[in-house]
């Protein structure tokens, strides 16, 4: 089922990589436990995970770029500390590799997963209030979208300890697996402008609005890479680090 995927392909032996994933998974325990404890399944089930509201598709987009863009910041924070430390004689505490791997993964998490997420949460929210609709043209299909960001933000997730990201392990699923929800976002934003706007707004005046919203959904659906794209490999992750200085 898992192919070459086994228990080896797990740095237990780097240190850095073993603590970061034992923190992961102590926070989600964490998560789990006070769930449980509050006796909120049910309630995130019905009111939030299962649902087709466009304000609370909206509000997860949110909660979901701002889990990633903390996976973010702690990539840069690691870049920069390697950074300091690589000075005279010392080469830092990174290898190469891994740090092609953190700057490879920072780069794609905060545009793909922070960026465009928190705008897609935004107008979500925002877009169907402004024109005057009762929700977007396909619930259903806004739903599928943020799972589909939710499924691909979990690959990413995991590339903290499985396979190396700068060789297109984790990316190469990642990202064809966000694509589709870019192209359902950008076929959602027409007919929900055209047929659900308000009775007392012309379609120039909506589209003139919403037109650089619409601009901007077209540009993702047309950036993301599709099924059968490969990321290049870092050009330098075959050579050793020199000192600075």
């Amino acid at each position: 089922m898992f192919g070459d995927l086994s228990l080896a392909a797990i740095p237990f032996g780097n240190p850095i990589i073993a603590t970061t994933l034992e923190i992961a998974a102590l926070m989600g325990l964490v998560v789990i436990a006070l769930i449980t404890y509050f006796r909120k399944w049910t309630y995130l089930w019905t009111e939030w995970l299962s649902s087709v509201d466009h304000k609370r598709i909206g509000v997860m987009y949110i909660v979901l770029s701002l889990v990633m863009l903390l996976r973010g910041i702690a990539d840069a924070i690691m870049m920069r500390l390697q950074q300091i430390l690589a000075v005279g004689n010392s080469f830092g505490y990174l290898p190469p590799g891994h740090y092609d791997q953190i700057f490879t993964a920072h780069g794609t998490i905060m545009i793909f997963f922070m960026a465009m997420t928190f705008l897609v949460g935004l107008m979500n929210i925002v877009v169907p209030l402004q024109i005057g609709a009762r929700d977007v043209a396909f619930p259903f299909l806004n739903s599928v979208s943020f799972w589909l960001t939710a499924f691909a933000a979990a690959l990413v997730m995991i590339s903290l300890g499985v396979g190396e990201f700068s060789k297109a392990t984790a990316c190469v699923l990642a990202l064809p697996g966000k694509a589709p929800r870019a192209v359902l976002a950008a076929l959602d934003g027409p007919p929900l402008v055209i047929r659900h706007r308000d009775c007392g707004e012309t379609v120039h005046a909506e589209l003139r609005c919403e037109g650089g919203h619409r601009l901007t959904s077209a540009r993702q659906a047309v950036a993301h890479p599709g099924p059968g794209a490969r990321p290049r490999t870092a050009a330098h992750s075959h050579v050793q680090e020199q000192p600075v200085g």
